[in-house]
């Protein structure tokens, strides 16, 4: 549920767990069917100026992709708004922008420099941008800064353009768009 003003509360889709969390309750979800859907109420989850996602995670499994949270549209290629996972290890934000003046996505990421997220244990996780310039998000772990890589562009992409928003929900755990679900325990989500 929604503690904030916005009331952006979701469905749990497949019927994960509520267990002990960092703090309180969490989530458990077992990296295959399971997710959260959150509301969109009103597009306050439709970000283009900056998104800050800050969360508790206890992953069981890092490997291959696992989504943390997705603002995407099912059915198109590209990522969407903006996405939060991890690959291998390695915590990626990114984002796609819509051309201008055409039907063409350009899918952006970035990410730290090694695997920093390891199965079995509690992180606190934090990913801010400010889009529409150049400059590299910040990802923290544990309160911690860490080294980010070079921008991995698919395509050509133009950085002062806003990123692609849409009306869908904000997926928690899950993408609509490509098999990579969460294995763990999320808590505490705020964006």
């Amino acid at each position: 549920a929604d503690s904030g003003i916005n009331q952006n509360d979701g469905s749990m889709i497949n019927s994960p767990l509520l267990v002990t969390g960092r703090y309180l309750k969490g989530l458990v979800l077992n990296g295959g069917n399971q997710s959260v859907s959150a509301y969109n109420n009103n597009g306050y989850l439709s970000l283009t100026d900056t998104v800050t996602i800050d969360l508790w995670i206890k992953p069981y499994a890092t490997d291959a992709l696992r989504v943390l949270v997705a603002k995407d549209k099912e059915g198109y290629p590209a990522l969407g708004n903006y996405v939060l996972r991890i690959a291998d290890g390695k915590l990626q934000f990114g984002y796609s922008v819509l051309t201008s003046g055409t039907d063409t996505f350009t899918d952006t990421w970035i990410g730290t420099s090694k695997p920093v997220i390891f199965p079995n244990r509690w992180y606190r996780v934090v990913a801010s941008h400010k889009f529409g310039s150049d400059n590299k998000p910040k990802i923290w772990v544990n309160d911690i800064e860490q080294t980010l890589g070079d921008w991995l562009v698919n395509g050509d992409i133009d950085f002062s353009q806003l990123p692609y928003t849409n009306s869908e929900n904000l997926s928690i755990g899950s993408t609509t768009s490509f098999d990579s679900n969460f294995s763990g325990i999320i808590d505490e989500l705020k964006i």
